[in-house]
């Protein structure tokens, strides 16, 4: 061999030797990164007690919360309540999220992921910011598509699959990495946000319905173990008990799905001229709800107060022993005071708002004074007797028989002692259609 052929076989195998060796070393590099950062935290010190706001945004949408007076509210929903739940748990999570698996991606590729946080970009994927004082940021994440679990073919999801974990984008550290939460309660809804507590009724002692300056109904009871009635029940009326009990339950468990807009007038509402439904319960507590017109989306403009009357102390049984009459007035005395409580935080929480409640609870109480009393079944039974006189016999149609009048004199005719008046006989005529076949009954 020559020795400038050898000359590059040596430099050949030292140019492959130096590659090998820098391809190990950097697949060293890299399983050692991707090992000290899977499983780790990847927002180990995150400041939970310095947020003081929360932006979330998609797109060309946007939800922002705000902390003020230790108060979470949606600024992006008219500054209404929102759900600390919800929001407590989200921050919960943050400080605790682990790294299933650190995704090698290029930034530009973000898109697959829907981590693209570029608003215009239709794979943007929902960008949460963490807002401290003086309004800096102090931290952000980026949630991108979720990671679908196959079902197999007895999966209940079917085959299509279910979430499992979401792609995420730590943006200070550039990490693209799949977690096991999901975040499906991070939208960018604002109505999801809000706190949607709301007051809750208790047992109905009287309800009634007003139109203006009159009474369209009132139903009561006078105990609580009494069935709920009309209070001007007229004799032969009968109860629809599906619509009595309709309104026994309306209030049972009320609900709003959104917040009017404040600025909105009473006329847009119908809340210039409203109906109004007031429910007073055994506990001493009522309700006045001012209801406006149905909106498009299927609910009512519904303003809500509440009032409170401190209800009679309960009759003492017969034979009651001191210790026994200490405990009932002592437990009767702090059930008013819960109460007038109860009362006292509904008007600071529900009064001033108009809340868009649901036809479901609402229309049940909407109903005129008719809909109480079961419709009259004289003329269904009518028709049927009437059905039944000309259905057809076995020896021909049925007919009614003509009425005969007979003559009546003013005196009756004296009967003799131990005699018995019979009547004369009737000869009723033919009616059209009879013909004799001269059989007789003997």
């Amino acid at each position: 061999m020559k020795a400038k052929q050898l000359g590059i076989l040596i430099v050949v195998g030292a140019l492959a030797a130096a590659a090998g060796l820098f391809m190990h070393q950097r697949n060293q590099e890299k399983s050692f990164a991707t090992q000290t950062e899977l499983g780790q935290k990847l927002y180990p010190d995150f400041p939970v007690n310095e947020i003081r706001k929360i932006h979330v945004r998609s797109g060309d949408k946007e939800v922002i919360l705000a902390k003020a007076d230790d108060v979470w509210r949606v600024n992006t929903s008219h500054a209404y309540y929102a759900d600390f739940k919800k929001i407590a748990d989200f921050l919960k999570k943050l400080p605790e999220l682990k790294a299933l698996q650190v995704i090698d991606i290029d930034p530009a590729d973000y898109g697959r992921l829907a981590l693209d946080k570029s608003d215009a970009d239709e794979d943007a994927g929902t960008v949460v910011e963490f807002v401290g004082a003086s309004d800096k940021v102090i931290g952000s994440i980026v949630l991108g598509k979720n990671h679908m679990k196959q079902g197999g073919g007895n999966s209940p999801y079917g085959g299509g699959g279910w979430p499992d974990g979401r792609y995420i984008l730590e943006p200070s550290s550039g990490i693209a990495a799949l977690v096991s939460e999901t975040f499906s309660a991070i939208t960018v809804d604002s109505a999801n946000w809000i706190d949607k507590t709301f007051f809750k009724a208790g047992k109905l002692k009287r309800g009634t319905l007003e139109t203006g300056d009159s009474v369209d109904w009132t139903v009561q009871r006078a105990d609580e173990s009494d069935a709920l009635t009309l209070a001007d029940l007229q004799p032969g009326e009968v109860l629809e008990s599906s619509k009595i009990s309709g309104v026994d339950g309306a209030l049972n468990y009320p609900n709003f799905s959104k917040i009017a807009d404040p600025e909105s007038s009473d006329a847009s509402l119908g809340l210039d001229a409203p109906r109004i439904y007031t429910a007073e319960m055994f506990d001493g507590m009522s309700i006045s709800l001012q209801i406006g017109t149905k909106t498009g989306d299927n609910t009512y403009p519904v303003r809500a107060t509440f009032a409170f009357t401190e209800p009679k102390a309960p009759v003492a049984p017969e034979d009651e022993s001191d210790e026994d009459r200490t405990t009932r007035e002592a437990e009767f005395t702090t059930k008013v005071a819960e109460t007038r409580q109860k009362v006292n935080e509904y008007n600071d929480t529900f009064t001033g708002w108009t809340y868009l409640m649901s036809t479901y609870s609402i229309d049940k109480l909407l109903i005129d004074r008719a809909a109480f009393i079961k419709k009259s079944e004289d003329s269904g039974d009518a028709d049927k007797t009437s059905a039944e006189t000309s259905m057809p016999g076995p020896l021909g149609p049925i007919t009614t028989l003509p009425r005969i009048d007979l003559p009546v004199s003013e005196t009756p005719p004296a009967k003799a002692e131990g005699s018995t008046t019979v009547p004369p006989p009737v000869t009723v005529p033919a009616t059209a259609g009879d013909t004799d076949n001269g059989d007789t009954e003997e």
